[in-house]
């Protein structure tokens, strides 16, 4: 049994892309971490996370090989992990790899103390470049290229692509371009010179737009026409984005479906972002980057020189508004007008410049109940109670 295993602190420092989901629920690259582990084990991977969270998982894991979720995976890693033997560890650099035991954890903090006693019994022959490990939010945008061009080797291998049928479209290297059954294309440019272009099931490209790889289409998303995808970017499931898109990660279920750029940026799960809606990716005196931080509750320099917005789950802005260099928004933050200093929009507020209204939790979720019909999801009980969680929080965050 594979058990995907949360880091507490990662998670945390992860945020607020984790706040509503475990670190294996990430989309990087085409796939989610969980998914890319169950590809190359050929094994089912179940999920360990935060206790408010593991409800989402069903099962609760009874021992394993318990492996650090925040690693992408690599048949490299794979084949060192099937060589374990029992209560043995595999490290790299102090970052705990696997852990081969029979023993079962109540929640993540238990297991990942346990785990740092035994962190030495074996180290990873791994050299470092082969590892990526997503210890902070921008490590996503950052590594999606690899994993972009890694996870399309491996989905596509021994494979034919679906033919592109519309005779207006031009390709560039058609050998890189693949296409589930079900996509398609219309009147576009795809140039695969550099990297290659994913089309998962039911994905849909409009006409006149121009995508550039590496890039990557999930099941039932969708580029409006006129789009310009710029490459090194993930388009989640049943996601829609218009406008000029460059290096951006899409989770799935959210829109940006107008004009306005966003630049190595991240964007959550069912969110809508306003026409017109621009990010900052980069500093005018092209210093790094200063982004908020759930972990060290304050601005932590990221050492980027790009980096665009980071939205969590749920979070929604008006028409118009300009987005910081770097800046945080919350899990449901709803910027209407946005005062362009503001670095971190906190979770469930509406945000009208400096102003700031915490949102009502049935309003929220009656709104969310809408959302979620409109894409044919049901708003479980499981999830209601995650969020109310966070809700609580975020609430009791303002209050003091």
């Amino acid at each position: 049994m594979l058990i995907l295993a949360d880091s507490p602190a990662i998670s945390i420092a992860l945020r607020p892309l984790t706040a509503l989901k475990a670190i294996a629920s990430l989309r990087v690259g085409i796939f989610s971490i969980q998914e890319k582990w169950i590809q190359i084990s050929k094994h089912k991977c179940l999920i360990q996370t935060s206790a408010h969270l593991q409800p989402l998982y069903n099962a609760q894991p009874q021992g394993g090989i318990y492996i650090n979720s925040a690693i992408c995976p690599s048949l490299d890693i794979w084949n060192a992990i099937q060589n374990l033997q029992q209560e043995e560890a595999l490290v790299q650099e102090e970052q705990l790899i696997a852990w081969k035991t029979n023993a079962a954890f109540a929640d993540t903090q238990e297991l990942y103390t346990a785990w740092l006693k035994v962190r030495n019994k074996k180290s990873l022959a791994l050299p470092h470049q082969a590892m990526r490990f997503l210890l902070r939010p921008w490590h996503i945008f950052l590594y999606n290229r690899a994993e972009l061009i890694a996870d399309f080797e491996r989905i596509t291998k021994g494979r034919r692509s679906a033919p592109i049928q519309d005779p207006h479209t031009q390709v560039y290297n058609p050998s890189q371009i693949f296409l589930e059954e079900g996509a398609s294309v219309l009147a576009s440019t795809l140039n695969a010179d550099k990297g290659p272009i994913y089309l998962a099931r039911g994905a849909r490209i409009e006409e006149g737009c121009i995508v550039r790889g590496a890039a990557a289409l999930g099941e039932g998303a969708t580029l409006n026409c006129g789009t310009k995808l710029r490459g090194d970017s993930t388009i989640g499931p049943f996601c829609k984005v218009g406008g000029e898109v460059s290096n951006v990660v899409f989770q799935a279920y959210s829109n940006k479906g107008h004009e306005g750029f966003l630049g190595n940026a991240l964007v959550g799960e069912w969110c809508n972002l306003g026409a017109l809606t621009t990010g900052s990716n980069l500093k005018n005196n092209y210093s790094s980057v200063k982004v908020w931080s759930d972990l060290e509750k304050t601005t932590i320099d990221s050492g980027q020189l790009f980096c665009g917005p980071i939205i969590g789950d749920h979070a929604k802005t008006a028409i118009g508004v300009m987005l910081n260099t770097g800046c945080v928004l919350g899990t449901a933050a709803n910027v209407i007008e946005t005062d362009f200093k503001c670095k971190y929009f906190e979770p469930f507020l509406w945000h009208r410049g400096v102003h700031k209204t915490f949102n009502r939790w049935q309003d929220f979720l009656q709104t969310l109940d809408t959302v979620m019909k409109r894409r044919v999801q049901t708003l479980t009980p499981e999830y209601i109670k995650a969020l109310k969680a966070e809700f609580d929080m975020a609430k009791a965050t303002q209050t003091n």
